[in-house]
């Protein structure tokens, strides 16, 4: 690598993919570059050599252990180990990856809509192998499932109150009308009218 360094290494990666690992680092401050890759759909060795050689030559990256941030970007003191981590809020993907599959199953089966939604928006979402994400994606379509007819008998019961409160005013006008005395007029047919 530091042959590459003095040789004065490029990218040949195109600019608007480095403008888009720049904006990754510059939005997510503190992202590791595996999770830069997979955000971009890109090879993890390119993205690499990206942001060592160009990243932070031409553009100010900084990287702390293993974490990249823009150029004056406030930076957290590492928090020290004392153990392995077992508190603090861990994503709803990283909570399932650690269980084991048949336990992340039953778990997912249990999800509803909001919190299916929100996994697949996370961030460790692609922690999870493939079945875990294909059980996303069944309990997703089942939930979006039942939804759905719940909507549908709400509009079909309203579009019946809508017709009944018009049939009642239709049959009330009409009723008034038979109703009315004729205060002295004549009836446009002067057989009905004796």
């Amino acid at each position: 690598m530091e042959a590459l360094s003095r040789m004065g290494y490029r990218s040949t990666l195109p600019n608007s993919i480095k403008r888009e690992i720049i904006l990754q680092v510059h939005r997510y401050p503190g992202r590791r570059a595996r999770k830069i890759a997979v955000a971009l759909d890109l090879d993890l060795k390119r993205v690499n050599q990206f942001l060592h050689y160009e990243g932070k030559q031409y553009y100010g990256l900084r990287q702390i252990n293993y974490d990249w941030y823009p150029p004056n970007a406030p930076i957290a003191p590492p928090i020290p180990l004392a153990g392995p981590i077992t508190s603090g809020p861990k994503s709803i993907c990283r909570a399932l990856s650690e269980l084991p599959r048949s336990d992340a199953t039953l778990k997912i089966r249990t999800l509803d809509l909001n919190i299916v939604e929100l996994a697949f928006a996370d961030d460790d979402f692609p922690l999870l192998d493939d079945q875990l994400k294909a059980e996303f994606s069944i309990r997703r379509a089942e939930l979006m499932a039942k939804q759905t007819p719940e909507k549908a008998t709400s509009q079909v019961s309203t579009i019946w109150l809508l017709v009944i409160a018009l049939s009642i005013a239709l049959l009330t006008s009409f009723v008034v009308s038979n109703n009315r005395p004729d205060n002295g007029r004549q009836s446009p047919n002067p057989s009905l009218s004796q």
